[in-house]
């Protein structure tokens, strides 16, 4: 008589070489579904990073002030013509910066920025949607300076602080344009 526990399943020696080549199954497809998972989630990520990536993201400059332990910094990005005066340090100054174009009339003055402030981390800012005075022409060398003032008397400049730079305001590229006074 045919024992019914004696089947091939149950039979030892079957077992070890079909778990065998089972696992080696099992190993292969999980291997398999690994490898389209991470081709999915680098083709998502791709596509992420080229859906929010603006021409701004490497377009933008920043300038700190000139003094020794420079206390803050004028930032900007010509997508959108946003303008950031930043005050880094809490020691009783603020931040001044002014904006001028330079390419049609030289020095034409357009804003100032302060921030508001004796602690680190105050920002004032601008943007071109804000209409006249904030939206800069296209293409056009700005010129800007950042200095330290006296939190209490903007008039009071802290010596050696002042410092300048011409960018164009271009989107893509906001390159130095400081042979144009």
């Amino acid at each position: 008589m045919i024992d019914p526990t004696a089947t091939r399943e149950n039979d030892p020696a079957s077992h070890g070489m079909r778990s065998h080549v089972q696992e080696s199954r099992r190993l292969s497809l999980l291997f398999t579904r690994k490898l389209r998972a991470a081709a999915v989630t680098s083709a998502t990520v791709g596509v992420f990073l080229l859906v929010t990536a603006t021409p701004a993201s490497a377009a933008n400059r920043t300038m700190w002030t000139n003094d020794g332990d420079p206390g803050g910094y004028v930032y900007f990005d010509p997508y959108g013509d946003i303008v950031i005066a930043h005050d880094s340090q809490n020691d009783g100054k603020d931040v001044h910066v002014t904006v001028w174009d330079e390419t049609k009339d030289p020095d034409d003055f357009r804003y100032d920025l302060y921030t508001d402030g004796d602690y680190d981390g105050s920002n004032s800012s601008a943007e071109g949607s804000w209409g006249v005075p904030y939206d800069l022409a296209e293409g056009n060398c700005i010129k800007f300076r950042v200095r330290l003032v006296d939190e209490n008397d903007h008039s009071v400049v802290v010596s050696g602080s002042t410092d300048y730079a011409q960018w164009r305001n271009n989107n893509t590229d906001p390159a130095d344009c400081s042979s144009v006074e």
